[in-house]
């Protein structure tokens, strides 16, 4: 399965969705959409949160929660805070059981 990654500005929020399985397959496509929302928000002075909606990912492996975990760091270093906003129950699951839950941020909305 394919991944879409699309973004829009709101509320000092890079707000980013994620749609797809997040694989090996769709590691590139997630880590370059999640790297323009990190550069925008590290250089826009308006700009400092990046919000990533993981609630249309079914499943992720090892190798997008690495994609997450990477520019977690480098929103970091650029001053921007990082966080996931929401997520379907097994990619919560997925992430919670990873340990990287709560290092993400995660907020569930029901």
């Amino acid at each position: 399965m394919n991944v879409t990654v699309s973004t829009h500005q709101a509320d000092r929020a890079v707000k980013v969705y994620v749609n797809g399985d997040s694989d090996l397959a769709t590691r590139d496509e997630l880590d370059s959409g999640l790297a323009a929302a990190v550069a925008a928000a590290g250089t826009d002075p308006d700009l400092d949160v990046v919000e990533v909606d993981l609630s249309g990912v079914q499943f992720i492996d090892s190798s997008g929660i690495a994609v997450l975990l990477r520019n977690r760091r480098h929103a970091e270093a650029a001053g921007v805070e990082f966080r996931v906003v929401a997520a379907s129950d097994l990619t919560q699951r997925i992430l919670s059981v990873g340990g990287v839950w709560g290092l993400l941020g995660g907020d569930r909305h029901d």
